[in-house]
């Protein structure tokens, strides 16, 4: 009782919270909101304006909800993503929604570290090259618009390239709370899906209109392939290294999945990435995971042809010999197919352009000419399909240096989580091990198909980065815990 009645005499009492400023305001904007609903029905609105006051009041709670805790503002941010990953021309509502969503996010992560917590963002070389590109990229602005930039332009370069950004506070978080590379992954993890599911429907509905055979063959639906061939890759190395086998069953559907809707994208260069991505876990891997990539390379693709008997029916023959058609094209694309040869000559465009400012680059907005040997016609254009070239047009020499510095040592940490910490944080390792393959794979991919201009690619690279630098830094944590854990106490000095 005494020990008791001690213990609660030094246990602080409960402060009560005060009323903030934000609070009170909070509450003022939800109040009105209530209150505006019977002043629309008093003046008989229309039914959907009396939608307006119950949807920004549930807006505003979730918001206010979301500040409050950093980590489900973070997964939401990026699960949301999805819904901005189309390929519907023009710029939808959503997008605006979504843009001005997530970047008042990276607004607000900066700017609280940078100017209240007055945390250092960047903490070693490779990040701190990441952080000097971004910072360099859009205080050049003027420069671009010097150069001729178009606005709109800029605009939708800008809003893409900031997502690049998200590199910090994904690493940040996985390094500091123990519930955020779970989360993360499954992020990482559910965009693929969501745009393969996506992409077979409408695949099949595309294949459900054509009614000659011979138009099957030209059925397909390329976007979002490379972010498809990362949820394969991520998938594959962290099918081989985690422990549960509930986990494993699940991995190999999202492999099959991903490969299913990669299958009809036609893309030959994201097809090679994939058996890459899967070359490099046989090779890096243990024992164990060499054996898990054999089984479940026959278990995909058992179930990617199960699946297409399935679902293609009476289309699959056509279908089928159209993709081996494709597939044993890879040997010559690259001395005789003409998209190949297309993608050249937009280089040696773009290069021209670089001759005459190697410096600084044409930065955002700006564009090339070249011509084009399938339409034969001249293009004018931003995007090339070579990222390396892209980079040094957009950057000038001085951004190359910059990216790939960053890019080396997210792989270097990557693979550093996958060597140390199998015992110490077996998830930790196998989510470095798996950003670094695919880290790895855009080193290859990147000749081909541009990760540094669209938004979706763009997001995957620095999530891909964050989650390698993350593991890392949650694996040297664990494992320096652990070490001091091991250490015996020091000896108690004799009473003199």
């Amino acid at each position: 009782m005494m020990h008791e009645a001690a213990m609660h005499e030094t246990m602080a009492p409960p402060r009560a919270r005060r009323l903030t400023w934000a609070d009170a305001g909070v509450a003022a904007v939800l109040g009105l909101c209530l209150l505006s609903i019977p002043v629309l029905v008093a003046f008989d609105a229309p039914p959907l304006a009396l939608l307006a006051a119950p949807g920004l009041l549930l807006g505003l709670a979730t918001g206010w909800v979301l500040l409050r805790h950093p980590l489900a503002n973070l997964v939401v941010v990026l699960a949301l993503s999805v819904f901005t990953i189309g390929y519907e021309k023009g710029v939808q509502i959503e997008e605006v929604v979504y843009g001005l969503y997530y970047l008042g996010y990276l607004a607000g992560w900066f700017g609280l570290r940078m100017v209240v917590l007055r945390e250092p963002v960047a903490r070693n070389s490779g990040e701190r090259a990441l952080l000097i590109f971004l910072v360099a990229v859009f205080a050049l602005t003027p420069v671009w618009f010097l150069l001729g930039a178009d606005f709109g332009q800029y605009q939708s370069e800008a809003v893409a390239l900031a997502n690049l950004a998200f590199f910090f506070p994904v690493r940040e978080a996985i390094e500091r709370d123990r519930r955020a590379l779970l989360l993360i992954v499954g992020v990482v993890l559910w965009i693929p899906v969501f745009i393969a599911v996506r992409n077979l429907i409408n695949y099949r509905e595309l294949i459900a209109q054509v009614v000659v055979a011979d138009v099957l063959t030209g059925r397909r639906v390329s976007v979002n392939d490379l972010v498809l061939m990362v949820g394969a890759v991520f998938s594959t190395g962290l099918a081989s290294a985690v422990r549960s086998r509930v986990a494993v069953a699940a991995l190999i559907g999202v492999i099959a999945l991903c490969g299913a809707a990669l299958a009809v994208t036609q893309s030959r260069a994201m097809w090679v990435m994939v058996v890459f991505g899967a070359v490099l876990t046989f090779g890096l891997g243990r024992a164990v995971q060499r054996r898990r990539v054999v089984v479940g390379g026959v278990l995909v693709v058992g179930l990617v042809g199960l699946a297409a008997i399935v679902l293609l029916g009476d289309e699959l023959a056509v279908i089928a010999g159209a993709f081996l058609e494709r597939l044993l094209t890879v040997r010559t694309a690259a001395t005789s197919d003409i998209s190949f040869m297309s993608r050249l000559y937009e280089a040696r465009g773009a290069l021209a352009y670089v001759r005459k400012n190697p410096i600084l680059g044409y930065g955002l907005g700006n564009n090339y000419t070249y011509f084009d040997i399938i339409l034969q016609n001249t293009l004018t254009r931003g995007f090339m399909h070579n990222g390396y070239v892209g980079l040094v047009f957009h950057f000038g020499i001085w951004g190359p240096p910059l990216v790939i510095t960053f890019w080396v040592h997210a792989i270097r940490e990557g693979l550093r989580a996958h060597w140390r910490g199998a015992a110490a944080d077996p998830l930790a390792a196998a989510a470095g091990l798996s950003a670094s393959l695919v880290l790895i794979a855009f080193v290859a991919s990147t000749i081909t198909a541009n990760p540094f201009y669209n938004s979706d690619s763009l997001l995957v690279f620095g999530l891909m980065g964050g989650v390698a630098c993350g593991a890392y830094a949650r694996v040297r944590r664990r494992a320096d815990a652990l070490a001091a854990a091991s250490q015996p106490p020091p000896p108690r000095e004799a009473p003199p």
